[in-house]
């Protein structure tokens, strides 16, 4: 396998990794940090410090709207890429879409 493929691998890897801990997340809540949580964390952050941080088009949009999500990305040292005026429109969007959901119907 050369460089390039292992980097392309790492990257996948990566964002898997940030869908790990969104489903951590919401599997508790939102409420509670666990060690979990920590781990997936440190890994993120070594492989982001290795190929970069993972693109904010690659992550899911609540996720992405959510404080979880721009805490993590602070603390690894690598701030959340998701310009203002695209996080807007996501949540706009988002808000839009949860509110047509026909809920127990």
């Amino acid at each position: 396998m050369n460089e390039s493929a292992l980097i392309d691998a790492a990257r996948r890897e990566l964002v898997l990794l940030w869908a790990d801990l969104e489903d951590s997340v919401r599997m508790l809540g939102g409420y509670t940090w666990c060690g979990r949580h920590e781990s997936l964390r440190d890994r993120i952050k070594a492989l982001s410090d290795a190929v970069g941080p993972a693109r904010w088009q690659d992550i899911a949009i609540p996720f992405l709207l959510s404080d979880t999500y721009t805490q993590v990305c602070g603390e690894i040292g690598h701030p959340s890429q998701l310009p203002e005026d695209e996080r807007a429109r996501l949540a706009a969007c988002w808000d839009a879409e949860t509110k047509s959901w026909k809920w127990g119907k």
